[in-house]
C-alpha cells in the first residue's frame, strides 16, 4: 500500500505519494499504474557505481537517468519508445569514455 501524505504550503496543500513496489518486483509503481521507476547499479566496467534511473510515464514516455558515484548527473535522455532512449544514453556514454565502442 502506497504512503501518501500532504503538505501545507501557502498556495494550498500539496499531496505526495511514495510510489510501492509493483508485484513484488525491482519496480516502484503508482498505484494506476501511470508511472513507473526503476534503478539499476552498474557493478562492473568503467562505468562502475553509475545509477541508472528508468523512468516511465504513460503520458510523457521514457526517460533515463545517469548519475556517477558520487550522485552527479553523466547524462540524460527522453523519448517515447524506450529502445531509443536506452541508445541515445549508450552512444552518450561511450563518447564519455564510460562503455565500450
Amino acid at each position: 500500500m502506497p504512503i501518501t501524505t500532504a503538505m501545507a504550503t501557502k498556495n494550498g496543500t500539496v499531496g505526495w505519494e511514495t510510489l510501492a513496489r509493483h508485484d513484488g518486483g525491482r519496480r516502484l509503481m503508482d498505484p494506476e499504474k501511470e508511472h513507473t521507476v526503476a534503478a539499476k547499479l552498474r557493478t562492473g566496467g568503467t562505468a562502475r557505481g553509475h545509477l541508472f534511473l528508468d523512468l516511465y510515464s504513460e503520458k510523457a514516455g521514457w526517460s533515463i537517468l545517469v548519475l556517477d558515484h558520487r550522485l552527479r548527473p553523466v547524462t540524460q535522455a527522453f523519448g517515447e519508445r524506450k529502445g531509443d532512449v536506452w541508445a541515445e544514453v549508450e552512444n552518450e556514454l561511450k563518447k564519455r569514455g564510460l562503455i565500450a565502442s
